[in-house]
C-alpha cells in the first residue's frame, strides 16, 4: 500500500506534492538530489521537535544517528537504481537528542532526462515498538535468570 501511494506521488505535480508533504498526517519528507531536506510534514516536525527553518536546506544525514546515516548512504544507490526502497530501519535524533526509530519507505523522482530531482519518504515511527521489544527481552532475561536460580537452589537443597 505504501509503495503504491509513493508511486503515485512520483506523478504528482511539484506544487501539489509540496502541499501534500506539508499537510500529511504522518512523518513524511522530501529531499533534493544531494540529500538536503526540501519539505516535511507538520507531523514530522512535531515528532522530532524541530521548526521548518531548522531543517529545510540541511542534509538529512545530519538528523540521523551515525549508524543510520551510514545505512542511508548505503541504500541511496539502490533507491536511484530501482526507483524505490522499502522498510529501511533508521534512527533520527530529535531536537533534544532523543532517538526516534522509524521504518522508512521512499521513491525517487527523476526528470525527463533521468536525472534525480528529489526523493520522497514516508516514515513509520517504530520507537514505541522498539521499547516494547526491549522490555519483553528484559523480562525474558530476568525470567531465565530466576529459573536458573531456582534450579540451582533446588539442586543445593537436594544435596543437603
Amino acid at each position: 500500500m505504501v509503495q503504491s501511494i509513493l508511486s503515485e506521488l512520483r506523478l504528482t505535480p511539484p506544487e501539489a506534492l509540496e502541499a501534500l508533504v506539508d499537510t500529511a498526517p504522518f512523518l513524511m519528507h522530501s529531499s533534493d538530489a544531494e540529500g538536503r531536506f526540501l519539505r516535511m510534514s507538520g507531523r514530522w516536525l512535531d515528532r522530532l521537535g524541530y521548526r521548518l527553518e531548522d531543517v529545510v536546506g540541511r542534509n538529512s544525514h545530519g538528523f540521523l544517528t551515525p549508524d543510520s546515516a551510514a545505512r542511508a548512504r548505503r541504500v541511496k544507490p539502490r533507491l536511484i537504481a530501482e526507483g524505490a526502497i522499502n522498510d529501511v530501519e533508521l534512527t533520527f535524533l530529535s531536537r533534544l537528542g532523543a532517538p526516534v526509530q522509524v521504518n522508512l519507505s521512499g521513491v525517487a523522482v527523476f526528470d525527463e532526462d533521468g536525472a534525480l530531482l528529489r526523493t520522497i519518504a514516508i516514515c513509520f515511527d517504530t520507537s514505541r515498538y522498539a521499547s516494547y521489544r526491549e522490555e519483553v527481552e528484559a523480562r525474558r532475561t530476568a525470567e531465565r535468570g530466576q529459573a536458573a536460580k531456582s534450579h540451582l537452589l533446588a539442586q543445593i537443597s537436594h544435596e543437603v
